[in-house]
Order: C-alpha cells, then sequence, then structure tokens
C-alpha cells in the first residue's frame, strides 16, 4: 500500500512539472487609433506627431527625411515538458505606426497604422 502510494506521489510531481509556464509581455505604448485620425498628410508637423504619441521607437534619417516608427506589443507563449524542459512557443503581436517626415518643410509626407490587437 505504501508502495502505491508513492507511485501516485511521484507521478503527481512528475504531472506538476508537465504543466505549460505562460509567459506574457507587453512593451511600448499603445497606439490610440482617434490620435492616428489626427495625423493630415502634408499638414501635420513632426512637432505635432511627437506631442500626441511621445518618443518613437526607432527613428531614422536617410535623403531628407525621417522615418519614425511606434510599436506596441504584447509578447505571449510558454513552455511545455518535464519542469519547462520540452520547448518554448512564443507569439509576437505589435501594433505599428509608421510616419514619413520632409525635414525640410518639417510635415508630414505619409503615414501608415497597422493595428493588430
Amino acid at each position: 500500500m505504501k508502495k502505491g502510494m508513492m507511485l501516485v506521489a511521484a507521478a503527481s510531481l512528475a504531472m506538476a512539472g508537465c504543466a505549460a509556464h505562460a509567459i506574457k509581455t507587453e512593451t511600448g505604448n499603445p497606439i490610440p487609433k482617434d490620435k492616428v485620425a489626427e495625423i493630415k498628410d502634408g499638414e501635420t508637423t513632426l512637432d505635432e506627431v511627437l506631442a500626441l504619441f511621445g518618443a518613437p521607437t526607432s527613428e531614422t534619417d536617410v535623403a531628407g527625411k525621417k522615418l519614425l516608427v511606434w510599436k506596441h506589443c504584447k509578447t505571449s507563449g510558454g513552455s511545455m515538458g518535464i519542469l519547462g524542459l520540452g520547448g518554448t512557443s512564443t507569439t509576437e503581436r505589435c501594433n505599428t505606426l509608421t510616419v514619413n517626415v520632409d525635414l525640410q518643410t518639417g510635415k508630414v509626407i505619409n503615414h501608415n497604422f497597422q493595428k493588430v490587437f
């Protein structure tokens, strides 16, 4: 009988080690659609865009233009297997706003918003 209880206890511990371990992270700030709608190509200035969204995730200057990118990402995933050693799977979904600005005029040339979540 003691052997049976020990086997059940050992099996329970092994099963606990097989559980999935979920990982969730969020990076960047939300990009509100109503603020994106305020951007008018050819009219909105770089300063106005920065006032709406704050510092971009990245920015690049090329040939008299500035490309600004804001990202708001959610990453989820987890590990499976005994004590989490069986493998991992991660999914990242990002809302992304890109804004192209003419450095001579300081105005937005074009912009694009991709909302994923």
